[in-house]
């Protein structure tokens, strides 16, 4: 699942019209780090899927 944090990575599987350029997650992800934090996504049964970042204080 760590490919979705890439650069123009667009699901093929979302649920809504709304377009996307691939570039969100993979721009979180770089702050998050720049921070030295982390983040990750975590898939439910239901196939709903979480985002968690954790950064220090």
């Amino acid at each position: 699942m760590q490919s979705i944090f890439g650069v123009f990575i667009v699901s093929s599987k979302t649920r809504t019209p709304a377009g996307g350029r691939g570039v969100g997650l993979a721009l979180c992800k770089k702050v998050i780090e720049l921070h030295a934090g982390k983040i990750w996504a975590e898939n439910d049964k239901q196939g709903k899927t979480t985002f968690i970042f954790t950064m220090p204080l």
